[in-house]
């Protein structure tokens, strides 16, 4: 008798594996563990192309332009931005129906620059749409006019967040220094504007917790670890869906760091301060207005930090999800335009041999890139899930007893 899908466990869904196991893209996990069972015994090599799963990424960050209007700080993709370099709108059209022939489920617009500044941002939303992929959109607000324009064409399971960062407009004038004339009230007014349009559309508002002494890119960063719950009522009022915290990620040997919530500074002076002021903040929170608080932060507020770090030897999830930029296509967030994260240029799934050749450095990154060493410093989104694919390679169990999940939400 055939097993009925599992629902997903929303409340848990920080556990990417459940997404994994969603039934539209459960195969690719099953011929990946299969694959990586047969190469691990010496049944094949990565000689044997023909025998590597044939599937792409579920799911894709999708980087339209470096070009940005604010000039941020604490940017962590600072040494990428402003580099002139973007997709052209064909560009963007034959790698989507490349891609989506081979399984992908969404694609989120974010990072190296500001989305809604391409020129064809409208068109490129409405042609994700038009493939039924599921669409987030990450945005600082500066140009919430172009975001309201496809709301119409956004539905279930799309959603818009907003990087703002403040509950006081002198304050997101620091922490963001825009290039043009633009204020936080004037954003979160939009926000109702953008409801108008489409009031089933899930919309956030994403908060970095700075606070006094953190210095990026040569800058003294303006705190607003005081405003959180001021920015929680902002952002109910406002008609935002929710509001998420998370903390300010330091740089370490050029990656994003969690290291410093080890520090007895930070456990002792810093963390009792954030929780404070989450809990108000919380008092906000009604049954349509959600307080958030990150995985990254989880990890910082528990006694078990360490293991939020504890690695897997491969990390399985780049297999199942990359980054597709102007200046080429990585395997993980955190290492957008480095090359030891590389596996192709920013064409390098614009056809069906390039996308063969870039599944084939894909997995050759897999095997030579070592989690333990590369990833040390990262308290990483994906370990838990990293971990669990290993421990099913490992186990022998045949791939049919892989609990399957409804699909829901292919944002990995």
């Amino acid at each position: 008798m055939k097993k009925e899908a599992k629902k997903v466990n929303k409340k848990n869904f920080d556990d990417f594996s459940q997404k994994l196991r969603q039934k539209s893209g459960v195969n690719l996990l099953k011929d990946y563990i299969g694959w990586q069972r047969k190469f691990r015994s010496g049944e094949i090599s990565l000689k044997h192309k023909h025998l590597l799963p044939k599937s792409g990424p579920l799911f894709i960050n999708l980087d339209l332009t470096t070009d940005c209007s604010y000039s941020c700080p604490f940017c962590v993709d600072a040494h990428v931005i402003d580099s002139g370099r973007k997709f052209s709108y064909k560009q963007v059209v034959s790698t989507i129906d490349v891609l989506a022939r081979r399984g992908l489920k969404s694609v989120l617009l974010i990072g190296g620059g500001e989305p809604t500044l391409h020129p064809n941002f409208g068109e490129i939303v409405k042609y994700l749409k038009s493939k039924k992929l599921q669409v987030g959109i990450v945005t600082n607000g500066s140009f919430m006019g172009k975001i309201i324009n496809v709301a119409d064409s956004l539905g279930k399971g799309d959603w818009v967040r907003l990087s703002l960062d403040a509950g006081k407009n002198d304050t997101f004038q620091a922490l963001h220094r825009p290039k043009i004339k633009i204020s936080l009230a004037e954003i979160c007014e939009n926000v109702s504007k953008l409801k108008s349009v489409n009031k089933d559309l899930m919309v956030g508002f994403s908060y970095v917790i700075v606070w006094n002494g953190i210095d990026m890119n040569g800058t003294r960063l303006a705190p607003n670890m005081n405003e959180i719950p001021l920015a929680a009522k902002l952002a109910r009022e406002s008609g935002f869906d929710y509001i998420s915290f998370k903390p300010c990620l330091l740089k370490v040997a050029n990656v994003e760091s969690l290291l410093y919530c080890e520090t007895d500074k930070f456990k002792k002076n810093i963390l009792p301060k954030i929780k404070d002021k989450i809990k108000e903040a919380e008092k906000i929170a009604t049954d349509k207005f959600k307080v958030v608080t990150t995985q990254n932060l989880k990890a910082a507020f528990g006694d078990k930090f360490a293991e939020s770090r504890l690695q897997s030897p491969q990390c399985h999830t780049q297999v199942f999800r990359q980054i597709l930029t102007p200046t080429g296509v990585y395997h993980c967030p955190a290492f957008r335009g480095f090359d030891r994260a590389k596996i192709g240029e920013a064409n390098a799934f614009a056809t069906e041999k390039k996308i063969d050749n870039t599944i084939l450095t894909n997995y050759k990154n897999l095997v030579r890139f070592n989690p333990c060493q590369q990833c040390r410093d990262i308290a990483c989104f994906y370990n838990q899930t990293n971990r669990w694919v290993e421990e099913f390679i490992q186990s022998g169990k045949n791939v049919e007893e892989i609990e399957v999940c409804e699909d829901d939400n292919f944002f990995i």
